[in-house]
């Protein structure tokens, strides 16, 4: 009797190792766990064009399947519509929260939907002119701004095999003079 159950104690310690482990433990039940499929981190590299053309890198921490923390970007942009006779330079500093939909088209596409948030920079140049009665001529001087933001990003797109991804983006600066910004956005993890 003692070895009948001594056997069945042990074939019940022995059960839950032999259970599949991505059931029962961490957050996978969820399926939230990252899994073997997802980089832990990604470096990114991207480009925007729109109503200003535009150049980042970020650094991002995934925390599973469908999270992530865009830790660290760097963003610069010519704004190109700015004004009639000048343009603008615009340097963002952000940290934000980035999403992902269920892997669909075999497992090899997936939605996402990122918010980012920081500190913006925006200088721009402006020529004008006027007559000088004094010396009988049109003078033109040059006027150099800079205005400090607080910065707002929304990115949506598809993101292909964890690789590459298109989508579209919406910044705004607010503060000194406020604008927003619409670009079609293409960008590469490494």
């Amino acid at each position: 009797m003692k070895k009948l159950i001594l056997t069945l104690l042990i074939g019940l310690v022995a059960l839950p190792i032999s259970a599949k482990k991505n059931i029962y433990e961490g957050f996978d039940i969820y399926d939230l766990d990252a899994g073997s499929n997802t980089k832990k981190s990604y470096f990114a590299f991207e480009l925007g064009a729109g109503n200003e053309l535009e150049m980042g890198f970020r650094y991002q921490k995934n925390f599973g399947k469908y999270f992530a923390w865009d830790i660290f970007g760097v963003k610069y942009a010519l704004d190109y519509t700015f004004s009639d006779d000048s343009f603008a330079h615009e340097l963002t500093v952000e940290t934000g929260i980035r999403a992902y939909s269920p892997a669909f088209a075999k497992g090899k596409v997936k939605a996402f939907v990122s918010f980012d948030a920081g500190y913006g920079l925006s200088s721009y140049e402006s020529e004008y002119g006027y007559y000088d009665r004094w010396r009988g001529r049109w003078q033109s001087e040059e006027e150099r701004e800079i205005n400090h933001h607080f910065a707002m990003d929304l990115t949506i797109g598809l993101q292909f095999k964890d690789k590459f991804y298109i989508g579209y983006g919406f910044g705004n600066l607010t503060g000194d003079i406020s604008h927003s910004d619409h670009e079609a956005r293409i960008g590469i993890n490494f």
